[in-house]
C-alpha cells in the first residue's frame, strides 16, 4: 500500500499572516513593516520603501537592541 503525505508549503501559510500586515501598510503612508527571518525576508514591492527586512535571528536581534 502506497502511503500518502500532506506536504505543505512553507511559504504559503506566512503568507497568509502576513497580508493583513502588507495591506496594512499599504494603507498607511506613516507604517513600517518589518521583517526579521533567517530565511524569507520578503514583502512586496508595493510596500518595500516601507520596510525593513532583515536576514538574522530574531533572538539575536532582540539581544543586540537590549544591549544598547
Amino acid at each position: 500500500m502506497v502511503s500518502k503525505k500532506m506536504v505543505r508549503n512553507k511559504h504559503n501559510t506566512p503568507g497568509i499572516i502576513k497580508y493583513p500586515f502588507w495591506q496594512f501598510t499599504k494603507s498607511n503612508p506613516q507604517a513600517t513593516y518589518i521583517c526579521i527571518n533567517q530565511e524569507d525576508i520578503s514583502c512586496p514591492e508595493s510596500i518595500y520603501q516601507q520596510a525593513i527586512l532583515m536576514k538574522a535571528d530574531i533572538h539575536q536581534v532582540i539581544e543586540s537592541l537590549l544591549s544598547d
